[in-house]
């Protein structure tokens, strides 16, 4: 019986020095891309500032290809806050 290795096998594991330094430097590479990954999931202040950037970029691009669409949709809220407004004061 073989002892196993840390991936579970032990076919994983280089014959030689010089390979056996390739596969360390190639694993801290995937575990560092691994960590990034993972520190960019928990970073909620920077996922909620590109989330708003992204809402302002849609906003602003809708503004600029439907134009009547906006005005349409500002006149509707004007038009309710006014009727809130009177209904308030009744």
């Amino acid at each position: 019986m073989t002892p196993s290795t840390p991936t579970g096998s032990s076919d994983d594991v280089p014959a030689d020095a010089t390979d056996l330094a390739a596969d360390i430097e190639r694993r801290r590479a995937q575990l560092g891309e691994t960590v990034e990954a993972l520190s960019a999931k928990l970073d909620v202040k920077s996922r909620a500032v590109s989330g708003s950037k992204s809402l302002l970029d849609n906003a602003k691009r809708t503004t600029q290809e439907r134009p009547a669409v906006v005005a349409g949709a500002f006149a509707g809220i004007v038009a309710l806050m006014i009727f809130l407004r009177k209904v308030r004061h009744r």
